[in-house]
């Protein structure tokens, strides 16, 4: 009895692969159809889809991000991707009594500045 039971199973699976081997030759015809089918179509898809996403719901996409990376980062201390994109503390600054020097980025020490 035992020995029927993989000759059912075998002959199962030859009648499957008949059968989608019959239904692939059919189907070959719409194959050429398809433009959104392949790899270049998918690409082009997801960037529109992601650029929608984006745009309409990128405030709710960056909470879910935070609130996962929040809770990955208590399970496993250290994994946590937001660290980096922290500022570093800020720098103690001079003395109450002294000025501050112009917050300008082309401000070089010694040359006198331009108005």
């Amino acid at each position: 009895m035992v020995f029927w039971v993989p000759l059912v199973v075998g002959g199962g699976l030859w009648a499957n692969f008949v059968s989608t081997k019959d239904l692939d030759e059919i189907t070959t015809f719409d194959k050429r159809g398809r433009m959104l089918g392949g790899f270049w179509g998918g690409l082009l898809l997801g960037g529109i889809l992601g650029l929608w996403v984006g745009v309409n719901f990128g405030q709710s996409v960056k909470q879910g991000w935070q609130s996962v990376d929040s809770f990955v980062s208590a399970l496993m201390p250290g994994s946590s991707s937001s660290g980096s994109d922290k500022p570093p503390p800020p720098e103690a600054g001079p003395p109450s009594g002294m000025m501050q020097p112009p917050q300008n980025p082309y401000y070089q020490v010694g040359y006198p500045m331009q108005q």
